[in-house]
């Protein structure tokens, strides 16, 4: 990421900008309202529409620019990552390999990488875009009733704590998700690889039974993992 952090300073301006654009839009619509329609003044109403037009269409702009910033960042970081990590597995020894299931690695090289593509294609702006807009959010209401904001700001330490407590548990249920991900592979390839052996020997329903039994369990532990994640 070293690489890329011009890149991530220029995604962050253009977060900023969005965000702020998003606040602004709900503000000109209340300025609009106490200011024209409420005193029938039609002209300063068609001013602000065409400002809040403004608002809005460069408000898209930025959202577009840093989707399409984050994108590049994103496919190029994991691009590197996948050649360094191939190159790595090359080095290893062949006793690493010998303990390792292969559909384990499969999945690790596999869908551990397109896990990180998309963790930075979306989430480092969503990060960024919540907490831009929590202050901006904050400012306003001060501006508008320091008082309530006070007394709305008393809930933000349970909040912290709530959030912390679901972040600590997602991240355990993602980790055996992606464990058993690795057996199910692990355990699909081996059955296919053998497939006519155990087809001499008679093995379908106990391989079906041992497939279904791994299957659930990667499911039950999805389910819970997407459940805690929202």
């Amino acid at each position: 990421m070293r690489k890329e952090r011009l890149k991530l300073v220029i995604v962050f301006v253009l977060v900023a900008m969005s965000a702020l654009l998003a606040l602004a839009g709900p503000f000109i619509v209340g300025m609009s309202i106490d200011r024209f329609i409420a005193t029938g003044e039609v002209n300063g109403f068609v001013w602000m529409l065409g400002l809040l037009l403004i608002v809005y269409l460069f408000h898209s702009l930025t959202v577009w620019l840093q989707q399409f910033v984050m994108i590049g960042i994103s496919q190029r970081t994991v691009y590197r990552l996948r050649s360094q990590l191939f190159d790595h597995l090359l080095q290893l020894p062949i006793r690493f390999f010998d303990r390792s299931e292969q559909g384990d690695l499969m999945s690790r090289v596999n869908n551990d990488i397109e896990n990180v593509s998309n963790t930075l294609n979306s989430s480092v702006i969503q990060v960024f875009t919540s907490v831009i807009t929590l202050l901006g959010i904050v400012i306003v209401m001060l501006y508008l009733s320091p008082i309530l904001t006070l007394v709305a700001m008393l809930v933000v330490p349970m909040m912290f704590f709530g959030i912390r407590w679901i972040t600590k548990r997602t991240r355990v249920l993602f980790k055996e998700q992606q464990s058993h991900l690795g057996e199910l592979n692990g355990y699909s390839e081996e059955a296919i690889s053998a497939h006519s052996i155990t087809k001499m020997f008679s093995q379908e329903d106990q391989m079906i039974e041992r497939f279904q039994e791994k299957n659930a369990t990667l499911r039950e532990t999805g389910f819970w993992a997407q459940v805690y994640s929202g």
